[in-house]
């Protein structure tokens, strides 16, 4: 009889390493994604929102700013010089694990409204998902 034997946690630990400095290029940056387009398709009945800005609180008044400076400079968002019809608010609390970090987002629930449904992508179901994931051995979250 032949048992097999699964592969120690530092075996898994060393071909963890081994691909992340392998593919080190993935791994790294932003990850945004180069050369591609999305067309977003709108529905024009939407009344266009110019929503008005949150209050920041005190404690990191002066960090917004240079992370807006930080994510500007990594092509993340680019500043517009015009007027323009939509205009989403930016929540920016701090990051209780980081002390002196932020956390910038956008609230794009508005702008969300605008955006037609698309039917090109069926969500799986249930019976689907576990198919597909049948003798898969490694799940991340």
């Amino acid at each position: 009889i032949s048992v097999a034997t699964s592969p120690s946690s530092f075996d898994k630990r060393q071909e963890i390493t081994r691909l992340i400095n392998e593919y080190s290029d993935i791994f790294t940056g932003l990850g945004k994604l180069k050369g591609f387009r999305v067309k977003l398709h709108m529905d024009e009945t939407v009344q266009l929102v110019a929503q008005p800005h949150q209050r920041i609180p005190f404690q990191v008044h002066k960090q917004p700013e240079g992370q807006l400076d930080v994510d500007e400079k990594n092509g993340v968002i680019w500043k517009v010089e015009r007027l323009t019809p939509w205009v989403s608010t930016v929540v920016a609390a701090p990051k209780p694990k980081q002390p002196g970090s932020i956390c910038m987002c956008v609230d794009m629930r508005q702008a969300n409204q605008a955006f037609k449904e698309n039917n090109l992508h069926i969500t799986p179901n249930i019976k689907e998902v576990i198919s597909d994931l049948n003798g898969a051995r490694i799940f991340a979250k």
